[in-house]
């Protein structure tokens, strides 16, 4: 028997990050790979913290 997920039966990338966030799961992104990436801060999902470095050393 084939116990592999099927694609259609595995959530999308959003309805993952609903559900983490909705348990809690606090969202952040790195704001120097934002400039690296030339990506605005208003590219994220509004859940999303946009935190500097040290934030993400704690």
């Amino acid at each position: 028997m084939d116990e592999r997920t099927k694609e259609d039966e595995f959530p999308n990338l959003k309805e993952i990050m609903n559900h983490a966030t909705k348990a809690g799961v606090k969202l952040l992104v790195c704001e120097q790979s934002i400039r690296l990436l030339r990506m605005e801060r208003g590219d994220f999902i509004p859940v999303a913290k946009v935190v500097g470095a040290g934030t993400l050393h704690d």
